[in-house]
């Protein structure tokens, strides 16, 4: 058997834990009559990815009850990934939209892009 570089390697094994398919979306929104801004989201493209649900909290404001769930989607490192950043993007995972909070190139070692979510319950 060959021997693989430590990084192929944990490309491979990273990747054998990517069953879920995320779909990331790109905020193209414009400015209303008025200046402010009026998002509208474009799918760009989809990437298997490892979802961690890290865990959930219920807020009330004004009478009504507000669901978060955080979430760590976990994606390889490639030259559309690296562009992924919060307020511009968001994730797709099967209909439910993850609002992005922070996006990180694990260790530097450009092989996985972390990115910190949130989801909000409707």
């Amino acid at each position: 058997m060959p021997l693989m570089s430590p990084t192929r390697r944990r490309r491979e094994v990273g990747a054998a834990r990517r069953n879920d398919l995320v779909t990331v979306e790109i905020d193209e929104g414009t400015k209303d009559a008025s200046g402010h801004h009026v998002p509208d989201y474009a799918a760009k493209f989809d990437r298997s990815a490892e979802v961690l649900t890290r865990g959930g909290a219920e807020t009330r404001k004004f009478d009504q009850l507000r669901a978060d769930v955080s979430h760590i989607v976990k994606v390889t490192y490639d030259p559309e990934t690296k562009l992924i950043r919060p307020r511009t993007h968001r994730l797709d995972l099967d209909g439910r939209k993850l609002n992005i909070g922070a996006s990180f190139d694990v260790d530097n070692k450009h092989v996985e892009i972390e990115l910190h979510c949130t989801e909000i319950v409707k």
